[in-house]
């Protein structure tokens, strides 16, 4: 939202908290705690005197004919307590999507209640070379569903450029609450390089191939083989593209990502706040190593291999990636070729169920 005083609203924010209002007693989800194992970090999602504490406030008041100007006062606090209306962060560090076409860091500057499409049908298929490919019944008994931009009436993502084959899967997280809001973000950035006149003015061909939501339901958005979307820098035109839903960081999120841990060595940590990330829910944990599985086998080319699978502290990302050098096919994160921080968790949960023996994973 623009036009917030944003350094004042926290001030006074920040004084009233305990004494008008409790955080405890507020709407969720400016009252939910979480449950980290390190002391120093406060127990609410989003502080009161934090950036996000604000712009949820603001968002309440816009939806309620109150002056969005993020103050959490008498007002504003009797609506609250006559009505419970979910409030949810439109994407506050929204997914880079550094390309070689383009780098539109802009964020939005609107925050909106977030909620999961409605599902039109759950064929349970992805689209893999013009053809409706059904998940294996060994995803299917885990629980795991999908739904596509041709069967399901699931969104799509066109593209100008087509290519040639596939070699690579590569993982992303969103810094998103819904793939719904992940869609957005990027027909945002579409629109934004458009104006700008990039790709003779039709606008890069952001987008994502596949979309893990936090039940664990997987949204095809575009052939995983015929359909080039821009998504990961220099392998954009040889990758398939997994956007898993995910805030990363408690900063930006809440229920149901609440597992939170201490960053690793590959952990993005946004500025004044403590290296901390937060895991994808179980769902998506149990999703994502079957799928990919299932799209080696599926996808000539694609082999299951983890090329990056030896990063580490010592050496973070592949030599030559500021040069554009590329990983050797198979399934890797987005952060090991790039400017980025997403993926890395995910990935080696991949790494460790393929080492473990078949019966066990």
């Amino acid at each position: 939202m623009q036009g917030i005083d944003i350094t004042g609203a926290i001030k006074y924010n920040s004084i009233r908290a305990g004494k008008l209002w409790k955080q405890e007693e507020l709407p969720w989800p400016l009252s939910m705690e979480i449950k980290i194992p390190i002391a120093s970090y406060r127990n609410f999602a989003f502080a009161a005197d934090s950036q996000t504490f604000v712009f949820l406030v603001a968002t309440f008041q816009k939806l309620n004919g109150l002056l969005p100007d993020g103050k959490l006062g008498p007002a504003t606090l009797a609506a609250m307590k006559t009505m419970s209306i979910p409030l949810l962060a439109e994407n506050l560090a929204a997914h880079d999507f550094e390309t070689e076409e383009g780098d539109d860091r802009a964020l939005p500057d609107e925050m909106a209640i977030s909620t999961e499409p409605h599902r039109r049908g759950i064929s349970n298929c992805l689209i893999i070379n013009g053809k409706s490919v059904m998940l294996p019944d060994s995803m299917l008994k885990l629980g795991i569903t999908a739904s596509n931009y041709i069967d399901d009436g699931e969104k799509h993502f066109d593209q100008h450029r087509k290519r040639s084959g596939v070699t690579h899967f590569v993982i992303h997280e969103s810094v998103t609450m819904s793939a719904a809001q992940t869609n957005r973000v990027l027909d945002k950035k579409r629109d934004r390089s458009a104006k700008k006149g990039q790709n003779g003015a039709k606008g890069w061909d952001y987008g994502i191939h596949l979309n893990l939501a936090p039940d664990g339901h997987i949204s095809c958005h575009a052939d995983l083989i015929k359909h080039r979307l821009v998504h990961a820098n220099q392998l954009n035109d040889e990758a398939i593209g997994l956007e898993v839903v995910n805030p990363y960081h408690p900063a930006f999120g809440g229920a149901p990502f609440t597992n939170i841990i201490k960053g690793p060595w590959w952990c993005w940590k946004p500025k004044g706040r403590e290296r901390l990330y937060t895991t994808p829910t179980p769902q998506q944990m149990r999703a994502i190593y079957p799928l990919c599985v299932f799209l080696a086998e599926a996808i000539p080319g694609l082999p299951l291999e983890f090329p990056t699978r030896d990063l580490s502290s010592r050496q973070t990302r592949i030599k030559g990636w500021k040069d554009g050098a590329q990983p050797d096919p198979g399934i890797v994160a987005h952060r090991d070729f790039a400017s980025h921080a997403d993926g890395r968790y995910l990935l080696e949960h991949c790494i460790e169920q393929d080492n473990k023996p078949l019966h066990e994973r």
